[in-house]
C-alpha cells in the first residue's frame, strides 16, 4: 500500500470505505462518488480542510 498524501485521492484512503454505499438501505452511490459530485471533495487534502457549516451537540438532550 502506497502511502497517503494531500494530493492522494479521496478514494485511496481505504477502498472499503471509499466504495461504501451511502443512503437508504446501501443502495445509493459510493462514498467517494458522493463527495467527489456534491460537494467537489476530490484529494485528501479537500477532506482535510472541509469544515462543517454548523454543529449540533446532541449530548445536551431535553426530556419530551
Amino acid at each position: 500500500m502506497n502511502p497517503l498524501t494531500l494530493q492522494s485521492l479521496v478514494a485511496d484512503i481505504d477502498p472499503r470505505l471509499a466504495n461504501r454505499r451511502m443512503g437508504l438501505r446501501t443502495k445509493g452511490p459510493p462514498a467517494a462518488l458522493v463527495l467527489a459530485e456534491g460537494l467537489q471533495i476530490r484529494t485528501v487534502a479537500q477532506l482535510l480542510h472541509h469544515y462543517p457549516r454548523r454543529y449540533i451537540d446532541r449530548s445536551a438532550t431535553v426530556p419530551i
